[in-house]
């Protein structure tokens, strides 16, 4: 991962090395990734992808300063990435690769004292996070809804059990989603090609 000042075109002395099934989620001065730790030297090409873990790394300071996130050592061969809402709120780390779905963390980066909850442990199903507005947690899921529906929910009722319903599921299924001025954008799959709905905040 490099970073670069996109005014002067410059990149900076920030360098992220040995990055692996990863993003880079801004976050205050710095960014959420995903890496493996690093190989042992002459290891560099044969090491496992185990203890894949998320690090937060701030903007000026050398990688080996970077802090772990998010680790599970009780599944070292699981993948972890990280998603942070506009706000700077909530981190949210994303467990796979044991089922075909993922299983749901969240933790409030305004209270210095929370640690993660658990908001989905069921990995046959697939839950993302679509937006963060105001308190409300909007998410993206097949759970209970093979076409997939829209849930809403909150901090304080962040297992999956509490969820709300927002977006019932339909007969077309959903293909993609997304907040637009203000607007939830849903789009649908029919015929082969795609129909898109806009729908207020109330649904």
């Amino acid at each position: 991962i490099y970073v670069m000042n996109v005014e002067s075109g410059k990149l900076l002395d920030d360098h992220i090395v040995w990055a692996k099934f990863t993003s880079a989620d801004w976050c205050g001065n710095g960014f959420y990734y995903s890496a493996y730790p690093m190989p042992e030297d002459g290891k560099a090409y044969s090491n496992k992808n185990e203890n894949h873990r998320v690090y937060y790394h701030k903007i000026g300071t050398k990688q080996t300063e970077d802090i772990i996130a998010y680790e599970n050592p009780k599944y070292p061969l699981r993948f972890y990435s990280s998603q942070v809402d506009e706000n700077d709120r909530f981190l949210f780390i994303y467990e796979s690769g044991s089922n075909l779905g993922n299983r749901l963390f969240v933790k409030d980066l305004k209270n210095p004292k929370a640690g993660f909850k658990e908001m989905a442990s069921d990995d046959t199903y697939t839950y993302n996070v679509v937006d963060v507005i105001g308190e409300d947690i909007y998410l993206f899921t097949n759970y209970g809804a093979p076409n997939y529906r829209i849930m809403k929910t909150d901090i304080k009722h962040a297992q999956v059990a509490q969820w709300k319903e927002f977006i019932a599921e339909k007969e077309m299924p959903i293909a993609g989603v997304g907040f637009m001025a203000g607007k939830l954008m849903l789009s649908y799959l029919q015929d082969a090609s795609d129909h898109a709905y806009f729908y207020d905040l109330d649904g």
